[in-house]
């Protein structure tokens, strides 16, 4: 399994701080084009990526960059958002 280095941004009451973070890099770019022939090897990387890290990042998913930054702002919107309204 690849592994891609991550900063990631954590925000506490205290203060912000930064972590540096591996994460399991999995690519569907095979998968999608239609080569099964890795599919096994596919789920064992999400598998272990599952049980032992719990994140993972996602490379070749065909999903389009727009609906991505989209995702990314509303999930800023609802974070941002008072306790009482989420």
């Amino acid at each position: 399994m690849s592994l891609v280095e991550l900063d990631v941004k954590v925000e506490t009451d205290a203060g912000q701080k930064v972590e540096t973070r591996e994460l399991p890099l999995l690519d569907l770019g095979k998968f999608l084009a239609g080569d099964r022939s890795d599919n096994r090897a596919l789920a064992d990387e999400l598998r272990q990526a599952g049980e032992e890290v719990g994140f993972l990042a996602v490379v070749n998913h065909g999903i389009p960059q727009n609906l991505i930054d989209q995702a990314i702002e509303q999930n800023m919107r609802f974070c941002a958002l008072p306790m009482e309204r989420k």
